[in-house]
């Protein structure tokens, strides 16, 4: 009897959020390909603008799942297709998985809603994606649907992680991590709220020498001119800060861009002079340097609501109090972003008045960072989430259900 074959179709290739999710998934079919259970084959697909991964030797995963990214060879048993629900194709293969993180606001198109009854299963990261499409009409059939969290990378894991490279960072550095979703121009719009979270940070302790703000960003891609560009928005932050704060000097801002190999990104959330992650995001379909941060031991100061709430909430964080509100006109596309669609926002007050806090004392913050660290290095680590996966889906890809 000839093995499933399974096409694995996503952005497996790709340097963003969705290509990390996608390698995971592939990470887990690769096990069952190389137990002999399935033929894996993957169609490489673009996400965005974002950059593609070259180096076949960047990594282990990516070494064995590009040769794999070819043609299909006949029409497959099982598809697994992580895209927006409105891209996936229903008729590519005999049972069809759809993977999506949705939209990170409370609603989605409705369009959604027909993508989502067409496919024979269903999964995302958070129950918060879920919900997007649920609030916008779907009904799912018994059994459809699923939530497969995404994982940690073992890196995290590693206490040899060098961080001498950061150096030097002041004592007290505030993390940043997250892509710069639209131009400086339109910040109401920018879903990360980056913008916010830095210009806030900046005026808070101007005038503290021990402060810091290190920050991993770019605004689309890993390249010298998307760099350029990230340089000069973050210098117009800092101008519109210093323009508020005219006889203080502003904390020091090191920013980080371009790929990094697991273990340097470890270094972020390990260095002993960074003190929190701190993020006053709008709304997340799973938040993965959030988990990442948490996973670390490293306190995370973020905003409460939408899909990290999930894996945050196993313990305590320092929650940032946010209203959920209509999203600006601005950022209606039509595709992702509907007009009745809400999203959180989080006041400039709160945000200063928790962050002014937690600078003058830490130490109750980091009691908990390390309790919840355990809890996320449980449930979230590699082992746990492929676990997930095989429970889900794995009778159905291996053609035993």
């Amino acid at each position: 009897m000839n093995k499933p074959l399974v096409l694995l179709r996503a952005p497996v290739l790709t340097l963003s959020g969705y290509g990390t999710h996608a390698r995971q998934i592939g990470d887990w079919l690769l096990q069952l390909d190389k137990a002999g259970k399935i033929d894996l084959v993957c169609e490489a697909l673009f996400w965005g603008n974002t950059t593609w991964i070259v180096d076949i030797e960047r990594d282990t995963l990516i070494k064995e799942l590009m040769p794999r990214c070819r043609s299909v060879p006949r029409k497959p048993d099982v598809s697994v297709q992580l895209q927006l629900p409105n891209e996936w194709d229903p008729k590519i293969a005999t049972v069809n998985v759809g993977v999506s993180a949705a939209v990170e606001t409370d609603v989605a198109p409705t369009e959604w809603v027909t993508a989502c009854e067409q496919m024979d299963r269903v999964v995302f990261p958070s129950k918060h994606s879920m919900t997007s499409i649920i609030n916008a009409g779907w009904k799912p059939r018994d059994g459809q649907v699923h939530v497969v969290p995404e994982s940690f990378p073992d890196a995290l894991l590693r206490s040899d992680v060098d961080t001498s490279a950061l150096d030097p960072l002041p004592p007290f550095t505030f993390l940043v991590f997250g892509q710069m979703t639209v131009q400086e121009s339109l910040i109401s719009c920018d879903r990360k709220n980056i913008f916010n979270t830095v210009k806030w940070l900046l005026e808070e302790f101007a005038g503290d020498k021990e402060v810091g703000i290190l920050i991993k960003t770019n605004m689309g891609r890993n390249t010298t001119f998307d760099a350029y560009h990230t340089e000069n928005a973050l210098e117009h932050i800092r101008k519109a800060a210093q323009a508020s704060k005219a006889n203080k000097q502003l904390p020091e801002l090191h920013m980080i861009h371009g790929d990094m190999p697991e273990v340097d990104v470890a270094a972020l959330y390990k260095h002993p002079n960074v003190k929190a992650l701190v993020t006053a995001t709008r709304g997340e379909g799973f938040g993965l340097p959030i988990l990442e941060a948490a996973a670390c031991d490293l306190p995370v100061i973020a905003t409460g609501w939408s899909a990290h709430r999930e894996f945050l909430e196993l313990g305590r964080y320092i929650d940032l109090p946010c209203a959920v509100q209509t999203i600006p006109r601005e950022r209606v596309d039509g595709r992702i972003f509907v007009a009745r669609a809400k999203w959180a926002e989080v006041t400039e007050t709160d945000f200063k008045r928790r962050i002014r806090k937690f600078r003058e004392s830490s130490s109750i913050p980091r009691e908990w960072a390390m309790d919840l660290g355990k809890k996320i290095r449980a449930k979230y680590c590699r082992e746990a989430v492929i676990a997930a996966w095989d429970a889900v889906l794995g009778p159905l890809v291996r053609g035993e259900s």
